[in-house]
């Protein structure tokens, strides 16, 4: 199904298909804007502290009734800002493509 989303789309008339489909292409081009940037240090610093934040989020969540939002942002020095991390679903397909 991932092939014919990036290749012909033969079925897309499926019900249900289009949104996969559009689903497939949207992380596509998301993971060559990553490549191209050439930032993988961000990337696999994104990964590190998402995987992170889930834990501490499901210790948080023992401890207290009220669930907290708990996000990442990576100093950078070049810019003097804070910039947000990557999504742990972006890292996670970023990663295992590799």
């Amino acid at each position: 199904m991932i092939s014919d989303a990036l290749g012909h789309q033969d079925f897309l008339k499926i019900k249900g298909l289009k949104n996969f489909y559009n689903e497939v292409l949207r992380q596509k081009e998301y993971s060559e804007v990553l490549w191209q940037q050439g930032n993988r240090q961000f990337t696999l610093l994104s990964y590190y502290l998402n995987t992170k934040i889930k834990e501490l989020q499901l210790k948080l969540n023992s401890l207290v009734i009220d669930q907290i939002k708990i996000s990442g942002k990576i100093y950078n020095r070049q810019e003097n800002a804070f910039d947000e991390i990557y999504t742990d679903l972006i890292c996670g397909e970023y990663l295992s493509l590799n």
